[in-house]
């Protein structure tokens, strides 16, 4: 919310500027004035929104004494988070350092984030890294979300276990020009009910990933030797099960 950082924006013409609005036809110029804010890693999420307020005060030659003010305008912005649980098998087991990536809307680059120790979430930022990793109880929690279709996709994984085949795709859906913060979300193309955080409802969207176990050979080359590999396996097998049907065979 900008109203924290900044109290007040001066805006000077300098007198070139005025010269050419005192030659102009129209002696009563209008001007809009614009700027932006951003939200932070203390951004609220869910329905009670980020509000903030502007008011302007101007003032002119020969002005009323305090200037001019005009009627305070207020916007809410809406931001949204997701609670990832990394687990095993069985639901007991939280994988840990298990890392992910996350992609928006289609895009070709993974967002990069911020880790906040004291918040224990991830923030987007444009100075961040792209890796996201599952804490001791097998979180991730990302803060700061926009609508938008996510793609997370799972780059490691924990020893003995499987990566997942193709990312999970997380949508958080709605109508942008609500003003109740209210959302839908998407996980995996099953509809998902968002869960409060804090005293903000419909805010933070439940995602479980879970790793089964798999049967992984020693890698000591490139795929040819993969391969060799389980074609000498597969020759030893087969060389077995002649030499027991010959030996049964010959006792006959």
């Amino acid at each position: 919310t900008l109203g924290a950082y900044l109290t007040s924006l001066t805006v000077a013409f300098t007198k070139d500027y005025i010269a050419t609005l005192n030659a102009a036809a129209d002696k009563n110029p209008k001007f809009t004035f614009e700027y932006k804010a951003t939200l932070n890693k203390d951004a609220v999420l869910g329905v009670n929104g980020n509000t903030n307020a502007v008011k302007f005060v101007y003032n002119y030659v020969n002005g009323p004494e305090g200037g001019v003010s005009s009627p305070t305008m207020t916007t809410k912005v809406f931001t949204w988070g997701i609670d990832i649980t990394k687990i095993g098998e069985s639901k007991e087991t939280k994988l840990k350092d298990v890392t992910f990536e996350l992609t928006a809307n289609n895009g070709d680059k993974p967002m990069t984030f911020a880790y906040d120790e004291a918040k224990g979430a991830y923030t987007p930022s444009a100075s961040g890294n792209t890796t996201l990793t599952t804490d001791a109880n097998g979180k991730i929690v990302i803060r700061g979300l926009e609508r938008g279709t996510y793609s997370l996709k799972e780059t490691k994984t924990n020893k003995g276990y499987v990566l997942l085949k193709k990312p999970v795709e997380i949508k958080i859906a709605g109508d942008n020009a609500n003003v109740d913060g209210s959302a839908t979300a998407v996980v995996g193309g099953k509809n998902v009910t968002l869960q409060e955080d804090g005293t903000s409802l419909n805010a933070i969207i439940p995602v479980a990933v879970v790793n089964h176990k798999g049967f992984e050979l020693p890698v000591t080359g490139d795929l040819g030797t993969s391969m060799f590999t389980m074609l000498g396996v597969a020759m030893v097998v087969i060389v077995t099960a002649l030499l027991v049907m010959r030996r049964r065979k010959n006792a006959q």
